[in-house]
């Protein structure tokens, strides 16, 4: 009796990708040069383009046409000496670090203003001073934002007084009591994440000063802040019984 050995391959078989897969490596002398000459291949074509044969100026045109001829020369090279796949690999990495420095120039600037225009006020009684004896007209050197830090210290320890217990109690009510309000309760805490500062602001000032007749104080900021931190308190309260 004989066995007859099917070679024939299955349908069903699941085909093996034979594509090159993009391995991580260290940059080599070919990469510079090819980033290089790419940037000053570019630098070059933007110039005769925008300077000589079209009829524009203006720095942010020029570098925008730099940055296109860039991209389009060094995926080419990277075309010819790696191949397709790297090439495209490289142009998506172009795209993704743009966006990245989009991003992040925008926020240095930004922060490398205030430091330019405000560090030669930075001293150390900036820190043990207040505001009570300086007017519009003083110079920025006097006074100090003590005023401000006690007061945000005191706001936020308040609010987490409020917020605190009463986020933990709610946690384990859903976690462990799990009664008829759960789901209602679950909603709430849900759509209270979503709430944005100033709806916060807006109701503590409706509810807690116009209805009650308060007066505007620190109080009042603690308890919006309590609206704000209540649900962050419960959800995070919610995963840690979970995971006991």
């Amino acid at each position: 009796m004989t066995t007859t050995l099917n070679t024939t391959p299955d349908n069903n078989e699941t085909k093996i990708d034979t594509e090159e897969r993009i391995k991580i490596r260290d940059i080599e002398m070919i990469d510079v040069i090819v980033m290089v000459g790419s940037a000053l291949s570019a630098f070059a074509l933007s110039y005769f383009f925008f300077q000589i044969l079209l009829p524009v100026s203006g720095a942010l045109g020029f570098f925008v046409c730099w940055y296109v001829f860039f991209n389009i020369i060094s995926t080419v090279a990277v075309w010819e000496l790696r191949g397709a796949i790297k090439a495209k690999d490289h142009l998506a990495r172009m795209f993704i670090w743009t966006g990245g420095l989009a991003a992040v120039i925008p926020l240095i600037l930004v922060v490398a203003y205030v430091i330019g225009k405000g560090y030669h006020s930075l001293r150390p009684q900036f820190f043990t001073q207040d505001q009570k004896f300086v007017g519009a007209l003083s110079d920025s050197t006097e006074g100090g934002g003590s005023h401000a830090i006690v007061g945000t210290l005191q706001q936020v320890g308040i609010a987490s007084l409020i917020s605190v217990p009463l986020g933990i109690t709610t946690a384990v009510y859903l976690n462990e009591v799990k009664g008829r309000l759960t789901r209602p309760l679950r909603m709430i805490i849900d759509a209270m994440s979503a709430v944005p500062s100033i709806v916060a602001g807006l109701f503590i000032y409706a509810a807690w000063i116009l209805a009650l007749g308060n007066q505007q104080t620190g109080f009042a900021g603690a308890l919006a802040l309590a609206v704000l931190f209540l649900p962050t308190v419960t959800r995070t309260s919610e995963v840690v019984l979970r995971l006991v």
